[in-house]
Formats: structure tokens, C-alpha cells, sequence
């Protein structure tokens, strides 16, 4: 039988166990990218839906500017749908828009709760006050 070349008999090294090392470390490196990446995209999604939150928020606040100059503060618990495909909503809560005393018109205080689902049950809300005279 005929005997294996010296190239072949002689071999022992590192390239094998090196190459698979390598390889290890480019998928923990890459498996760390892809957790880093999906964990940004979740955050700019949080922002982009507080950004729509706060959105509703200042709708609700203008529609109680026109309802004050209107009739006054409205009465009771008000929940504003925006509609188009927003899923968001503004809410009024009943006490949340009050007359405090002011030199000549009235002054109003109003709290609106803008709210927007971000994924499954979470929601995302932002609170803004106004204060507005009558006349304004």
C-alpha cells in the first residue's frame, strides 16, 4: 500500500479551528447587529407615535377652543375619534376644562389627553393644557 505524501502526513496546524472561530465571531457580531437594529426600529416607531399622540392632543384642544368660544366648557367625559386610519383619539375628561376667574372675559383651563395604540394593548398618551380667555 502505498504511502500518504509528507505534505499530507505532516499537516497539523491552526487553520481549521481558526477558520471556525472566525466564523463564530461574524455571527455573534451579526446576530448583535440584527438585536441592535430591531431594537432601533422599535424606538422610532415610539417616537413617530408619540409625535401622532401629541398630534391628537392639539386637535382636541383646538375643538374645545371652538366649543369655549362657542357654549362654554364642555360637560362630562368628551372621546374625539380622528379617524383615517390613525387609530388615535383625544379625550376631555370630565373637570378637565374649568372657568377660573379673569380680569373682564373668563379665563379657561383645559387638559387634553391625546392617545395612539403603539403595538398589542400599549398605548402611548400625551397631555396638553391650554389657557384661553373668551374672547380670544
Amino acid at each position: 500500500m502505498p504511502s500518504a505524501p509528507a505534505t499530507i502526513r505532516s499537516q497539523a496546524g491552526l487553520g481549521l479551528p481558526l477558520a471556525i472561530a472566525i466564523l463564530l465571531l461574524l455571527a455573534a457580531v451579526a446576530g448583535g447587529v440584527t438585536a441592535w437594529m430591531g431594537s432601533a426600529r422599535e424606538g422610532v416607531a415610539a417616537e413617530a407615535t408619540s409625535l401622532r399622540a401629541e398630534a391628537a392632543a392639539r386637535s382636541g384642544l383646538e375643538w374645545a377652543r371652538h366649543q369655549i368660544i362657542g357654549t362654554g366648557c364642555p360637560s362630562g367625559d368628551v372621546t374625539l375619534e380622528l379617524g383615517q386610519g390613525s387609530d388615535c383619539i383625544a379625550v376631555l375628561e370630565d373637570g378637565k376644562c374649568q372657568e377660573v376667574s379673569g380680569e373682564g372675559s373668563p379665563v379657561y383651563v383645559v387638559e387634553m389627553v391625546g392617545q395612539c395604540p403603539l403595538w398589542g394593548d400599549l398605548k402611548i398618551t400625551r397631555t396638553l393644557r391650554m389657557r384661553m380667555r373668551d374672547n380670544e
